[in-house]
């Protein structure tokens, strides 16, 4: 078997050597990784999940100025920004979180991003802009680290679901593919419209 077809049909396989020159795999929306990073998806490499039913802890995020306080149900990314250590990979994982959203914000998903380094307004401002953040809200952050204690994250980047009563139901640490985050989405939130299997027509004798 071709072992880039290989990869494709075992998402999960990783590969001898992650090379910078395989092209990225773009997503439904056409969102790709960022140029020299494994395709997510299909041979980046696993990274810790936790499911877990805790209540969401007071974190050191402020939105608009004002405490954070999650709205429904949220994805909330914790990514480093553009000129810091493991910007890379955060991009990487930006472009799942934005699918995501794109996919699920008709059936009540919000998406948000906490940066894992303090940022002046500008440095937000242009963050924002470089990586088109959309409807993405950007939040401050005066704690990155205590951030990501708090929950329980241990990799520099991660991501965690909120569910709309203010709890954690899942936790990633490090960089995580499309297919994970979109199978634990669609058990909690349903199939996106437009994305559910087409009915057969029976009277037509199929």
């Amino acid at each position: 078997m071709n072992p880039r077809l290989g990869q494709r049909l075992e998402p999960n396989a990783l590969p001898q050597d992650c090379e910078p020159g395989i092209p990225a795999i773009e997503d439904l929306f056409g969102n790709a990784a960022a140029e020299g990073i494994c395709a997510l998806g299909a041979i980046a490499k696993p990274q810790k999940a936790t499911t877990s039913r805790q209540l969401v802890p007071t974190l050191p995020l402020l939105a608009d100025g004002k405490p954070y306080s999650p709205k429904g149900w949220t994805l909330l990314g914790l990514l480093a920004p553009e000129g810091h250590a493991d910007a890379g990979i955060s991009r990487s994982q930006f472009v799942v979180l934005k699918s995501m959203h794109q996919q699920f914000s008709t059936l009540g998903l919000n998406v948000d991003v906490a940066p894992t380094a303090p940022l002046t307004q500008d440095e937000a401002r242009n963050w924002r802009s470089d990586w088109d953040f959309g409807r993405i809200r950007l939040l401050t952050s005066s704690g990155p680290l205590t951030s990501r204690e708090l929950l329980k994250i241990d990799k520099s980047i991660g991501m965690a679901l909120i569910s709309p009563d203010k709890y954690i139901v899942r936790t990633w640490s490090g960089l995580t593919s499309f297919p994970d985050v979109e199978l634990t989405l669609r058990a909690l939130l349903g199939t996106p419209p437009g994305m559910q299997a087409p009915r057969l027509d029976r009277s037509a004798g199929l």
